[in-house]
C-alpha cells in the first residue's frame, strides 16, 4: 500500500507543476472563477486527506477544507509567492483542521464539566490530557477512579 501512496504523489507532482498553480492564482486574482474551480478539483482529495488525519473525523475534516478553501479565496491577494502554493494552502488546511480539534476539545471538556460535575473547584476532574503530558501511569490512573469515584458519590 505504501508503493500506492508513492506512486501517487509522483503522479501528483508530475501532472501540477508549482508553475501551473502560479498561472492559476494570477487567474484567480484577475477575476477568474474557472481557475479557483480548478485549483479546487486539483487539491480537494488531498487536503481532505490531511485534514482527516488530524481531525480524526469526516465531518470536522470536510468543513476544515472547505473553511481552508474559502479564506484561501479571500486572502489570495496575501500570497506573496515565495513558497510553493500547494505549501500555503496545505498551511492552511492544517490551521483549519487544528482548530476544530481545538473547538471540539473545548466543548467536551464544557460539556463534561457543567453537566456531569459540581461547580466545586475541589470536586472538578479533568478527563482530557493536555497535549505534551504524559498519560498518568497505572497506579495513578487506579487513585485518579478512586477519587473520582468519590466525588461522584458526593454530588
Amino acid at each position: 500500500m505504501e508503493a500506492a501512496t508513492i506512486e501517487d504523489r509522483t503522479q501528483f507532482a508530475k501532472a501540477y507543476a508549482p508553475d501551473d498553480d502560479l498561472a492559476l492564482v494570477h487567474a484567480i486574482r484577475s477575476g477568474d472563477v474557472a481557475a479557483f474551480e480548478q485549483l479546487v478539483k486539483r487539491y480537494d482529495s488531498k487536503l481532505l486527506r490531511i485534514a482527516r488525519n488530524v481531525t480524526h473525523n469526516s465531518e470536522d475534516a470536510e468543513e476544515a477544507v472547505q473553511e481552508a478553501f474559502f479564506k484561501v479565496y479571500q486572502k489570495l491577494d496575501q500570497f506573496q509567492g515565495h513558497a510553493k502554493f500547494s505549501s500555503w494552502l496545505i498551511r492552511i488546511a492544517l490551521n483549519e483542521s487544528f482548530m476544530k480539534l481545538r473547538k471540539r476539545r473545548g466543548i467536551l471538556e464544557q460539556s463534561i464539566d457543567s453537566n456531569v460535575l459540581s461547580d466545586s473547584d475541589s470536586t472538578r476532574l479533568r478527563l482530557m490530557w493536555p497535549i505534551g503530558h504524559r498519560i498518568p501511569r497505572r497506579n495513578t490512573a487506579q487513585q485518579s477512579f478512586v477519587r473520582f469515584s468519590s466525588a461522584l458519590s458526593n454530588v
